[in-house]
């Protein structure tokens, strides 16, 4: 090779070795040298930016969802071309999906029902086609939970939607989140809405007033008030209604952003799930599996046929050989009755075992229209297969994990198939296991009759058992303090107890698990923990407007399923709850109103559990709802939930701003009590301090006077 034509490739090497780097390099990612990346699978064309299939989400309101309720989610498909396929959605563990078929140029929507939401859930969508290995679309659908978040659903012109959203609470200075909803919506579930403004009259459907009942908070024109459909005075004012409110206002249509954020005052903190061992959903799986019946089913001919098989292997078989002087052919009939008797017992044995196990457990809580129940149900099967399950009474139910320790992780997962139809499919292998979590609504006959009056200091509880349940183990709750019957209460059976309340709402004994576990000694029971334990944290966090309550275990309450088209009952252990109004009963000297927390924007930590809260932050929002006809109270600040704040003040409704107090100042009401009871406490730290203190509304009290 000449010398000069040496000298040039020596020269020219460097650049094929980048040339030749770079080729590698895009064909490791998969792209074509000078292409361009696409992000989108289902769209290989980049000059056409929509692919043929699409899809959009939506869920809650304004992108919060409530942390205690069922979401919808309302998915909508257009497509260019013809569709058939599975629509996929993930939550957590939990993958559902829907068979579906779009036309070529249609569009259709479609509704899922997803379980409780965990911290910021994320829901993962996608369109799995059969002509497909790869998805048509994915869609990640994030969401957060509503805690103090003040969202005010509006059924009105989009004028008074934007007024609403633009204003905020003049309590808390916080920004307001006004959603424009339809009259039709009302139908459906409202939560995480604190309030709904109803500036076109029109009847309330069932599941408005449900949500009214169980403490939301209803704005309308006074004009209006006799087309909502439910009994209420008339006039201006606040109508109480169950545990919740009814605001008629005067010229509604009229009101301005500043008018408003006095009418959005502060309610009670609802405490979300951050971490799934803190589900509702799962606590009530976790006591669900471990409920139900335990033991081997007993089998009373088993010792009779072991001895009749003794006795035909033995003498029977001798005699019988000797008889006919073939006693050589032992060797052969011996084994041959030991085959018969091993098949005879395995059919015996087979016949005996189910097929498939379910058991439940649930916490049913009284309130002003019926109960309010919630069930997790567990199937679980011998063989592995396709299952399809359900509840059998028409409740709400998604399907769920079926995990039996939430302080593990859980690496398996849910698929479960919708059923246009109703129900859940499951594909389970050996011994596998499906779950659904349901909630539902009863009548006053599900629960006992509970009556409470005041004498002296003591709370005195009677209880009437009108309902066909046998309470194994029973109780009162009276904030913080406890008291649990040794006696079961049986079917039209009646009981009292007595018992000084608490000054705060601070649980004294742990849980009401705890408690009764130690005054019945069931420690020997290695399930007992793991039924009454999770029951019992459920319990409390549907009760967080109530310290105090009757409650009872009870293991004869059915829940009926469907397995494969054939409805079965389930057994298990249910919590029944009835609350206790405390501040109505005992409106006396000595006893004391605990507080609840309201809002914690500056909070950077929040803990929480049965009967236990604590805040940690520069400042915190606390409540009371006062009754009306009692004396000024008197503010007491215990000091053994933190430090005493430097800050403390109190909201003065005339005046429209925050008055300083003090431990042990009297609280004169007509100042600082609105005409819904409202009493509301900020506390706050100093400013210059680096490390901040933590904050519970069991520090602080009002304490009644005569």
């Amino acid at each position: 090779m000449e010398p000069e034509r040496l000298a040039a490739r020596l020269t020219d090497m460097p650049r094929r070795l980048a040339v030749v780097a770079a080729a590698f390099i895009f064909a490791s990612i998969g792209l074509p040298l000078g292409a361009q990346t696409n992000p989108d699978p289902a769209n290989p064309d980049p000059a056409n930016p929509d692919p043929p299939t699409r899809m959009e989400a939506e869920a809650g309101l304004a992108g919060f969802v409530d942390g205690f309720t069922p979401m919808d989610v309302d998915v909508t498909v257009s497509t260019d071309v013809l569709f058939a396929g599975l629509l996929e959605a993930k939550l957590g563990a939990v993958t559902q999906v829907l068979p579906i078929e779009v036309p070529a140029g249609g569009s259709k929507v479609y509704n899922l029902r997803l379980g409780l939401p965990v911290g910021n859930p994320q829901v993962r969508l996608r369109l799995l086609s059969e002509a497909s290995e790869d998805p048509a679309a994915t869609l990640n659908l994030s969401l957060k939970v509503a805690t103090d978040q003040l969202i005010v659903a509006v059924v009105g012109p989009d004028e008074l939607v934007k007024t609403i959203d633009e204003s905020i609470s003049a309590v808390t200075e916080r920004d307001v989140v006004g959603v424009g909803i339809s009259a039709d919506q009302l139908g459906q579930e409202l939560d995480p809405a604190r309030y709904l403004v109803l500036a076109d009259p029109t009847e309330l459907p069932e599941a408005s007033v449900s949500w009214l009942s169980r403490g939301g908070r209803l704005v309308v024109d006074t004009a209006d008030l006799g087309a909502l459909g439910v009994d209420l005075p008339t006039g201006t004012g606040n109508f109480p209604f169950g545990s919740g409110w009814v605001m008629a206002l005067d010229g509604l249509a009229q009101l301005g952003d500043e008018q408003w954020a006095h009418v959005f005052s502060p309610v009670p903190y609802r405490f979300a799930a951050r971490e799934t061992w803190q589900s509702p959903e799962i606590q009530l799986m976790q006591s669900a599996i471990s409920g139900g019946d335990q033991r081997v089913p007993s089998l009373p001919w088993l010792l009779g046929a072991l001895l009749g098989y003794a006795v035909l292997v033995g003498p029977v078989n001798f005699a019988i050989l000797k008889k006919i002087g073939r006693r050589e052919f032992a060797w052969a009939t011996v084994p041959v009755l030991a085959l018969a008797g091993v098949l005879g017992f395995w059919t015996a044995g087979r016949e005996r075992l189910q097929e498939h196990v379910v058991s439940h457990a649930s916490v049913v809580v009284a309130n002003e229209t019926g109960v309010e129940g919630r069930t997790a149900s567990v199937l679980v099967v011998g063989g592995e297969g396709n299952r399809t399950f359900n509840t059998a009474d028409g409740w709400d139910t998604v399907p769920a994990e079926a995990t039996a320790d939430f302080n593990m992780p859980n690496t398996a997962s849910v698929y479960a198939r919708v059923d246009p139809a109703g129900g859940y499919s499951f594909e389970l292998g050996e011994l596998g296991a499906a779950g659904l979590s349901s909630r539902w609504q009863g009548s006053v006959a599900d629960i006992p009759q509970v009556d409470a009056k005041a004498d002296g200091n003591q709370l005195e509880v009677e209880v009437s058992n009108t309902t066909d349940l046998s309470f194994w183990s029973w109780g009162v709750v009276a904030r913080g303090r406890v008291v649990v019957e040794d006696d079961p209460l049986e079917p039209g059976g009646s009981g009292s107890r007595s018992l000084v309340p608490g000054q705060n709402g601070f649980n004294e004994f742990g849980t009401v698990g705890d408690a009764v576990i130690n005054q019945m000694q069931l420690w020997e029971d290695p399930f007992i923990w793991n039924r009454l334990g999770p029951l019992s944290q459920v319990a409390a966090a549907l009760t967080t407007d109530h310290d105090s309550y009757f409650f009872g275990f009870t293991d004869q309450l059915a829940v009926s399923l469907v397995v494969d088209g054939d409805r079965v009952e389930a057994t298990g252990t249910s919590l029944v709850v009835v609350p206790i109004d405390l501040a109505e009963v005992m409106a006396v000297e000595g006893n004391a109103l605990s507080s609840q927390l309201l809002d914690a924007e500056d909070a950077s930590f929040i803990d929480f559990g049965p009967g236990y809260v604590y805040v940690q932050g520069r400042s915190a929002m606390m409540g009371w709802e006062v009754p009306v006809g009692i004396a000024n109270p008197t503010l007491v600040v215990n000091q053994n939930f933190g430090e005493v704040p430097a800050l403390l003040d109190m909201y003065d409704w005339e005046g429209r701003t925050f008055v300083e107090v003090a431990d042990q100042d009297v609280i004169d009401l007509a100042r600082f009590r609105n005409d819904r009871g409202e009493v509301i406490l900020r506390v706050a730290n100093d400013d210059d301090v680096f490390v901040e203190s933590g904050f519970s509304p069991y520090s602080f009290a009002l304490e009644m006077v005569s």
